[in-house]
């Protein structure tokens, strides 16, 4: 994670990736693990990555990574295909 500090913003940058074979529950619990240990009201969060999700259908991970990310104020903004 890289922390970029100026006088009118605190902002972390996380990439992230998580092999499509890889275990979706542990990734989860992982970022949200990282996130709940970082954050704070007044830091900015922006996560780039490939947590090869299909954002493009309403799908249960995509429901579980968006309410995870709720939690903490972030939403995705990515809403077309990226491959």
């Amino acid at each position: 994670m890289t922390k970029l500090t100026s006088t009118l913003h605190n902002i972390h940058i996380m990439t992230v990736y998580r092999a499509p074979s890889g275990n979706f529950n542990l990734f989860l619990k992982r970022l949200d693990d990282i996130l709940k240990s970082h954050y704070r009201v007044d830091l900015k969060f922006i996560i780039c990555g490939d947590i090869n999700i299909n954002y493009l259908s309403d799908g249960d991970r995509k429901r579980q990574v968006d309410a995870m990310l709720l939690t903490y104020g972030l939403a995705s903004i990515v809403s077309f295909p990226t491959r």
